[in-house]
């Protein structure tokens, strides 16, 4: 029971570290270039697509010969959604490039740019406090009318670097402050500053 009250006692008394630059929120003066590490993204990004083809083929084959129906559906939405999300909608960034105006997502040679001074939504879900983030990305629309430029991503800061070779933590820290300029109402904001 002592131990603990001195862990407590020690934890408290550490300083929090101030954020500066892109940590910050403050998006960087020259371009920085966050791409994810080749064998990481082919065991969590290729290689699961991959295998969903041919589990997929697999499912349908199945349905064909009317042998476990139930289980070769369910396997085929799954499939099929990780195709979706893999293939199609790109929501597994291999490179993500964030300058003083905009930030782009890459995936399969297919770049999508967002300006941040246009942003009208920027919501981000992580899990705790790893580096695997969920985003959720919008543009104001020009027309007034609509939803401009949107998508989603799955991104893992961990296992991506900057041209440097420095973890991505700090394109986390960027997100999360970009979120909370974006829109400060949002609760998942207000928990964190009520937090720090």
């Amino acid at each position: 029971m002592a131990k603990k009250a001195e862990k407590k006692i020690e934890t408290a008394s550490v300083p929090k570290v101030l954020k500066v630059g892109v940590a910050a929120g403050v998006p960087p003066e020259e371009k920085r270039t966050y791409t994810y590490d080749a064998r990481s993204y082919r065991s969590d990004v290729l290689i699961p697509a991959y295998s969903c083809i041919f589990f997929a083929c697999v499912a349908i084959y199945c349905v064909v010969i009317s042998f476990f129906v139930p289980i070769a559906i369910l396997a085929l939405v799954v499939c099929a959604y990780t195709l979706l999300n893999t293939f199609v909608a790109h929501a597994y960034p291999r490179v993500i490039e964030l300058d003083a105006t905009s930030i782009s997502f890459e995936s399969f040679g297919q770049k999508k740019v967002f300006a941040l001074d246009r942003l009208e939504q920027c919501s981000l879900r992580s899990a705790g406090n790893s580096g695997h983030l969920y985003l959720r990305i919008a543009e104001k629309n020009d027309a007034g009318s609509g939803r401009g430029a949107h998508a989603r991503y799955f991104i893992d800061t961990e296992d991506s670097v900057d041209q440097d070779g420095n973890s991505a933590m700090e394109l986390k820290d960027f997100l999360l402050a970009t979120e909370e300029r974006v829109d400060p109402e949002n609760i998942r904001v207000i928990a964190r500053k009520q937090g720090r």
